[in-house]
């Protein structure tokens, strides 16, 4: 039995153009966090799901998908930023107050999108606090005003009213996207197999994988390689994880970020 453990998407909640995302459900309705409640109610060693998913305020993310019928604010958010569509990284406002960044998407974003229409996606760092341009957080704001935040921020915002025609942002509240990032112990995340168990593994962001580290797509595989070497005994062909910190400059670069 190969389980994952928890989930960062799940139980979000999306909006409109005019309406904010509703608040997170008071009950969690997700599978995969009920599950590790359940497994780590009945021994220790299965780790603390409570760490992760028992503090939204702490782990909430707010996301915005904009997509156009006309490519007017597309293009020139790419001569703006100087990279096309698709060809560029993400792009960070610095003087967002929500710590805004974004991504145009080469098209088509996704299957069946009607030529002309353009697809782009963007997130706040920093969405419990007040805009700059609207005074909401950004949790309360609806697709509309996000949309207005990130133009006025790119400073087009005397042609708000052109500029928006045609949009449809959908903000989206997304409980437990930072949850793997919460202050831990040890015991509070499970090795990938448990201790004393011979047909169980865990897989995921929420397990323990020495010298690794969560939030990337190499870190949910590397614990179904460790899942499927350990109960199967097939081989590990999975990359040694990235020591840093046995490299003098990374080791120096992490100091400075430390003390600046």
């Amino acid at each position: 039995m190969i389980v994952t453990l928890g989930s960062m998407t799940a139980d979000a909640t999306a909006g409109t153009m005019a309406a904010p995302p509703p608040p997170p459900p008071v009950q969690r309705r997700s599978g995969a966090w009920a599950l590790w409640e359940r497994l780590a109610a009945k021994s220790p060693a299965f780790g603390r799901p409570a760490v992760f998913c028992g503090d939204v305020e702490r782990t909430k993310w707010v996301t915005f998908t904009v997509t156009h019928t006309d490519d007017r604010l597309v293009r020139r958010i790419e001569r703006f930023s100087d990279s096309p569509a698709g060809q560029g990284g993400l792009v960070t406002l610095k003087d967002s107050s929500w710590g805004l960044t974004f991504h145009l998407f080469h098209p088509p974003a996704y299957a069946g999108q009607p030529p002309g229409t353009q697809v782009w996606w963007g997130y706040g760092l920093f969405a419990d606090r007040a805009g700059d341009f609207v005074a909401k957080t950004m949790p309360a704001c609806t697709g509309a005003e996000i949309l207005t935040e990130v133009i006025s921020h790119l400073g087009w915002r005397d042609e708000l009213p052109a500029l928006l025609e045609g949009a449809r942002c959908i903000p989206c509240l997304l409980p437990y996207t930072t949850s793997q990032f919460m202050p831990r112990a040890p015991g509070d995340r499970p090795p990938v197999v448990p201790p004393g168990t011979v047909n169980l593994a865990f897989v995921g962001q929420y397990v323990e994988i020495p010298d690794n580290v969560v939030y990337t797509v190499e870190y949910s595989i590397h614990s179904a390689a460790l899942a499927v070497a350990t109960l199967l005994g097939a081989p590990q062909r999975v990359p040694a994880a990235y020591r840093g910190l046995e490299h003098p400059n990374a080791l120096i670069a992490a100091i400075k970020r430390l003390v600046d």
